[in-house]
């Protein structure tokens, strides 16, 4: 009997403490919120221009590891930082050229705004292609993408793993379900 009202109080007290911890994500939330507003006119972003090399993912469902990332305010130095690069996969040494561009990230729809331009460590795109987890930034602003010859199709999958859509590329803007929302990305040539 005297296990009912210790059990009771242990109830009590995860509820206490539940409703504390509660207060205290809305409070930092409204903080950050807050921030966030405050900040909103004193500075804008600045410019960012990025390359990253992927690699091959080691097989089918698994990601494409990231070989080299570099980021600058000018949109042609990060690919001349990479074209030339070599990188190592499993496979063994690869050099960076040009062809092996994949595809191009934009900010904004109609190609502008920031951009990461997404070279193949291991050659140009295939029937196999790469699988890419994007990174926070680009998962909440990425609008727009441009293809290359070796590829021209991307699956793009919502952040919560909701939805996935496929397109053509290029794709001036991804859609009012995708646009900014993007978690996954698989890119390959038909």
């Amino acid at each position: 009997m005297s296990s009912a009202p210790s059990l009771g109080r242990a109830i009590m007290a995860r509820r206490r403490g539940l409703a504390a911890l509660l207060m205290t994500v809305g409070a930092v939330a409204g903080t950050l919120t807050t921030a966030e507003a405050s900040n909103a006119g004193v500075a804008t972003p600045t410019p960012q221009h990025c390359v990253i090399v992927v690699g091959k993912a080691a097989g089918p469902n698994h990601i494409s590891p990231e070989l080299y990332h570099y980021c600058s305010r000018s949109p042609a130095d990060p690919r001349l930082k990479v074209v030339g690069r070599r990188v190592t996969t499993p496979s063994g040494p690869y050099i960076i050229d040009s062809s092996t561009v994949l595809m191009i990230w934009w900010e904004n729809a109609s190609y502008s705004g920031n951009s990461t331009v997404i070279y193949g460590g291991s050659g140009p795109c295939d029937a196999a292609g790469y699988s890419i987890n994007i990174n926070l930034y680009w998962s909440y602003h990425l609008s727009s993408i441009q293809g290359t010859a070796y590829c021209n199709i991307v699956q793009l999958t919502k952040r919560d793993g909701t939805m996935r859509t496929n397109f053509l590329l290029p794709v001036h803007y991804l859609g009012v379900n995708l646009n900014d929302n993007v978690g996954y990305v698989h890119v390959w040539q038909t």
